[in-house]
């Protein structure tokens, strides 16, 4: 499990905060979706020299977000960051493999209409860069076939999807929806292009460098927690003889449906987004109140999360599965060419 990393730092030397520093963002957290994020999220904010948000997803570099600023940004994530902590934070669509739109100026020069994949699938990697040159990133990865079936599941949950498994597995598969997903998807065409690790990182490594990115997988978080815990210290420069109080717990695992749908935080927030009023009085409120509200809703999403009835409408026949395995293939191997790393699935 150990694969290398600076050695033990003792809880005892705790870094001294400097006269008038301002703390700096110094990790992220990108990563992948339905991988175990939220678990290794909640682990992490018990230490001690870790600081990070009381809420997950701020979704900084996607659009529409992106455009309040860096300074925007710094300021809400580290508004109440000790001195001397090392601060973070997680939002998995940052392996989103686009930014949701494409924006003005990225389109190919020369009046061409066709789309350039590649620079696209750079803007996310390239605004994290431009933004946070010096910090350190983390990607958490699951079996691509298992994320994708429990990607179908929360659209499910959330009332978006309307398809069973197998069609909407099948129907991801074509090429043209392929294509389609990459350069601009949705919550109900991100199933299979959001499992392409390789493709997704691959920008993230060329920009970032191996030795400031660390590949987790999720099958390690749920088997061996403690080691996991402790690369992650060991990668973040902190000390890693902690053991998290909550260790071994997980966090919205497996949930299919809310316990109590008017307690729906996914749906209320889609309603907020679609009225001019509602967003109009929420960006009037104090920012120490739109913070403690948002961090009071990702308690209550947490709580409110049933598990699922057993293989309740999530399991796929023999033929399909490996027609999925097929398909993520090569872009496996393309994994393995960035990271060094073998993935623990097939």
């Amino acid at each position: 499990m150990d694969r290398g990393g600076a050695g033990a730092t003792s809880l005892g030397i705790f870094p001294q905060p400097v006269a008038d520093s301002r703390p700096t963002l110094d990790f992220v957290v990108i990563g992948a979706p339905k991988a175990g994020t939220t678990s290794l999220f909640e682990y992490l904010r018990t230490h001690p020299q870790v600081h990070l948000p009381k809420w997950k997803e701020t979704n900084f570099f996607l659009d529409p977000t992106y455009q309040r600023g860096v300074e925007w940004y710094l300021d809400w994530v580290l508004s109440d960051a000790p001195a001397g902590a090392v601060c973070g934070e997680a939002s998995v669509r940052y392996m989103a493999g686009t930014p949701y739109s494409v924006p003005a100026g990225t389109e190919p020069s020369g009046g061409s209409q066709e789309r350039d994949d590649d620079q696209v699938e750079r803007i996310l990697p390239r605004r994290i860069h431009e933004a946070l040159p010096g910090a350190k990133l983390i990607a958490i990865l699951r079996d691509p076939v298992e994320r994708s079936v429990s990607e179908h599941g929360m659209a499910s949950l959330r009332g978006e999807e309307q398809r069973d498994l197998a069609e909407a597995m099948r129907e991801s598969l074509r090429a043209d929806r392929l294509e389609a997903a990459r350069e601009s998807f949705s919550t109900t065409t991100c199933y299979l292009v959001q499992s392409e690790y390789g493709r997704i990182l691959a920008p993230f490594f060329e920009l970032f460098g191996k030795d400031r990115i660390l590949v987790l997988f999720t099958a390690d978080l749920a088997e061996q927690p403690r080691a996991v815990v402790q690369e992650v210290c060991r990668f973040l420069g902190v000390a890693d003889d902690f053991t998290p109080p909550n260790l071994g717990v997980r966090y919205l695992e497996g949930a299919a449906k809310p316990r109590w749908w008017f307690l729906d935080m996914p749906r209320f927030a889609r309603f907020m987004k679609r009225s001019s009023l509602l967003r109009g009085i929420w960006r009037r409120l104090p920012a120490g109140l739109r913070q403690r509200v948002w961090s009071s809703s990702f308690a209550v999403e947490k709580w409110n999360r049933a598990a699922p009835e057993k293989d309740a409408g999530r399991r796929i026949d023999a033929d399909l599965e490996a027609t999925l395995r097929e398909h993520f293939r090569a872009d496996r191997e393309r994994l393995v060419d960035l990271t060094g790393l073998e993935p623990p699935w097939a």
